[in-house]
């Protein structure tokens, strides 16, 4: 399985994204989580190819095998809800937030620039209350590729540095999770990395 996620990572680093497909597809065939990994991968390709239908179709297969991972989440936000899909209210509004560099959720805003970016990035998260604070960077395989601590961060605007150096050149889901003494706020963005 680790096999085949290197190879989808690294033939869409290469800017082969039929290879990565297959690649994918093979993947898929492992079965069990793989199985999720290979949807969260084709809904990223699909989408960076600019085929909509097929990255909704992905998403579709992904949101069954695995309707409340965090995978299905990123990938609903990286798509920006064009299309149906779960973590939709009844008036078609989307409840996740819309992957762009800066989104707001209740008592949680999340801004990413330079967006895309080079070898490095800055997260700023604005915060309504106080809140305990985790912030992760998944790549297209829902591989976390970096984490901040889990902080307690009183109400306020924070930054946190995102080191890119290693990362390939795509585009990645930056995810923050405030737990406050109100609940708990999600928040997505897209973050582009590019050389």
């Amino acid at each position: 399985v680790a096999a085949w996620q290197g190879l989808v990572a690294s033939r869409r680093a290469r800017g082969d994204r039929a290879g990565a497909l297959a690649a994918a597809g093979a993947l898929a065939a492992e079965g069990g989580a793989a199985l999720a990994q290979a949807e969260t991968a084709r809904v990223y390709l699909h989408a960076e190819a600019g085929d909509s239908t097929a990255a909704f179709a992905s998403l579709a297969a992904l949101e069954a095998l695995a309707p409340a991972s965090v995978e299905a989440e990123m990938a609903r936000a990286f798509l920006g809800g064009d299309a149906p899909a779960a973590g939709r209210g009844t008036d078609g509004a989307s409840t996740s937030g819309k992957a762009d560099s800066a989104e707001a959720a209740e008592g949680l805003m999340l801004a990413v620039a330079p967006n895309p970016a080079g070898a490095s990035a800055t997260l700023t998260l604005t915060l309504a209350e106080a809140a305990d604070v985790t912030v992760a960077v998944y790549d297209l395989l829902g591989r976390v590729v970096q984490t901040a601590p889990s902080a307690a961060m009183p109400a306020g605007a924070h930054r946190v540095a995102l080191d890119a150096a290693r990362w390939a050149p795509g585009v990645y889901v930056v995810r923050a999770v405030a737990n406050t003494a109100a609940g708990t706020a999600v928040q997505t963005a897209r973050l582009t990395i590019a050389r």
